[in-house]
């Protein structure tokens, strides 16, 4: 699997790019992993569509998805390169100075994000621009593969923290937020009842890790919320919000502003999500977990 790394690292950009759409196209329309998954999440998003969008659209997800994978080359080529001032041909972006407003308040920043475009190259870029990251993943199943992963991520300048609770996981992000770094959590996995709250997506109850509102409301950090998209070109585009201030909730419910402000950065994923629906994830079971046990959906 380095191997491959290394050899995507060879490869031009567009190349990249025209050899993820070919891969995507073929899982799409001969694997099929997924496709039918895929399908009902996006019929139930947009009722409006056609079979014929809807199919447009899940195709290009998959290209999406490979393209993204064997970016990992790209990955491995800008952390050899180092550090840098400025951004690549391959990147432009808008908001960076959002980031800074964020840094100014001294008590760390955490970073809401979700599976669009290419969302891994979000930290890889900002940290060899000189932004102390940490992001909070979850390991992939594939030993080999999550140790490529997190070595691609760490050779950037970024520090992966584990996003088990027994793995320490939650002192690492306290006491990276305590030295005023940015803490990274892509906010559009389905979770477990008892480790989420359920907020609306796509007009539907949705279980959203309440990790980042939590944080927030403990430490002081500012939120930041941050998206990337591929440009039909194949370069990217990151658009970084402005720094979202808590809202309170006047409730006899101690932990309704949390769920409130969990709302507020799902919402904004969600507008993201329709601006870019080919490339976001639709094939991760996002509604499967369901209020007082009702079965998934769709």
């Amino acid at each position: 699997m380095s191997f491959l790394v290394w050899l995507f690292a060879k490869m031009s950009q567009p190349a990249r790019v025209r050899l993820g759409r070919f891969v995507g196209a073929f899982i799409f329309h001969v694997l099929r992993i997924r496709r039918r998954l895929g399908d009902r999440q996006l019929a139930m998003c947009f009722p409006d569509w056609s079979a014929a969008e809807r199919r447009r659209v899940l195709k290009a997800c998959y290209q999406n998805l490979a393209t993204t994978v064997i970016e990992g080359g790209l990955l491995h080529q800008l952390a050899q390169e180092g550090p840098r001032t400025t951004l690549p041909p391959v990147f432009a972006h808008e908001g960076f100075e959002n980031f800074e407003k964020a840094r100014a308040l001294g008590k760390g920043t955490l970073i809401v994000t979700a599976h669009i475009g290419n969302w891994e190259l979000l930290g890889v870029l900002y940290s060899l621009m000189g932004v102390k990251l940490n992001i909070v993943a979850r390991d992939i199943k594939n030993k080999s593969a999550n140790k490529l992963w997190i070595s691609l991520r760490e050779s950037s300048g970024l520090k992966q923290i584990s996003a088990k609770r027994r793995q320490g996981g939650l002192k690492q992000m306290l006491q990276a937020l305590k030295n005023n770094e940015g803490v990274a959590i892509v906010l559009d996995q389905n979770m477990a009842a008892d480790k989420g709250v359920f907020v609306q997506f796509f007009g539907k109850p949705a279980c959203t890790l309440d990790l980042v509102a939590v944080l927030a409301k403990r430490t002081g950090a500012a939120v930041v919320v941050c998206f990337t998209h591929r440009r039909p070109d194949g370069t990217h585009y990151t658009k970084i919000l402005p720094p979202l201030e808590w809202e309170f909730v006047a409730s006899d419910d101690p932990h309704a502003d949390v769920v409130h402000n969990t709302q507020r950065y799902t919402s904004l994923i969600e507008a993201a999500v329709r601006e870019h629906p080919e490339q976001w994830l639709w094939l991760h079971r996002r509604w499967k977990v369901q209020p007082d046990g009702k079965p998934p959906l769709p």
